[in-house]
Formats: C-alpha cells, sequence, structure tokens
C-alpha cells in the first residue's frame, strides 16, 4: 500500500534527532488523537509508528501494546497485531541484535503468538 504524506511525514518526524521530545510527544498525540477515531486511521497510525525505525521506537511500540495508554490498539485485530510484528521486526538491528531490543521482540512473539500465531509469523 501506498503511504500517504501524512504517515511519511509523522515517520520521518519520530526519526528526527534534532526535535524536543516534549514537541514530538505532542505532534505523535494529535496524529493518534485523529487518526485512531476511525478503523482505517488507527490501522494506519499503528502501522506508522512500528515501521518509523526512530530513536524512541522500543518506547512507541510498548505505548501501543499497553492497553491504558492505547485503548484502540486490539491485539486480537490482525491488521493491529502483523503491523506491529512486520514493523519491529523488519529493524533486525533493533529487534535482534540489540538486548532491550530483543527483550521487546520476545515479549511481542509471545504476546501476538498466543492470541494468533499467524500474526506472529514475521518474528
Amino acid at each position: 500500500p501506498a503511504m500517504s504524506l501524512k504517515q511519511f511525514s509523522l515517520s520521518k518526524i519520530l526519526q528526527l534527532n534534532k526535535i524536543e521530545e516534549n514537541e514530538r510527544d505532542s505532534i505523535l498525540k494529535q496524529a493518534r488523537d485523529t487518526w485512531t477515531k476511525h478503523p482505517i486511521g488507527c490501522e494506519m497510525y499503528i502501522s506508522c509508528i512500528a515501521y518509523s525505525q526512530g530513536q524512541n521506537l522500543e518506547k512507541y511500540i510498548r505505548q501501543l501494546v499497553d492497553k491504558e495508554q492505547s485503548p484502540f490498539f486490539n491485539i486480537a485485530l490482525a491488521g493491529h497485531a502483523r503491523a506491529i510484528s512486520r514493523g519491529w521486526s523488519s529493524d533486525r538491528k533493533v529487534a535482534v541484535l540489540d538486548s532491550e531490543g530483543l527483550k521487546l521482540t520476545i515479549e511481542l512473539f509471545l504476546t501476538i503468538g498466543k492470541v494468533n500465531q499467524m500474526s506472529a509469523y514475521s518474528f
């Protein structure tokens, strides 16, 4: 699927090094509040975060799977779970070679695999 200008822009903002964290968080919150109102936008937001490969990706993934921080995220929906597993595992340097990243990979694999084995296939 083609990436929209909004997705592209948000993913680049997440990758920026020279931006204040509170400004980045504000932009991310605004996107989340706007996009997650609709099922298609919700999947677009999850996918955008998962594939962003920014310096705080682990933090954002953990926020997505946290029910309190992201009540819109439903791991039982294949689109949500697959976006997380495919996006996170696409950067092997972080997902496998980094010790903290590997811990998150294992957590995600077990969490997603218990709900839907096919959604965990990307790991």
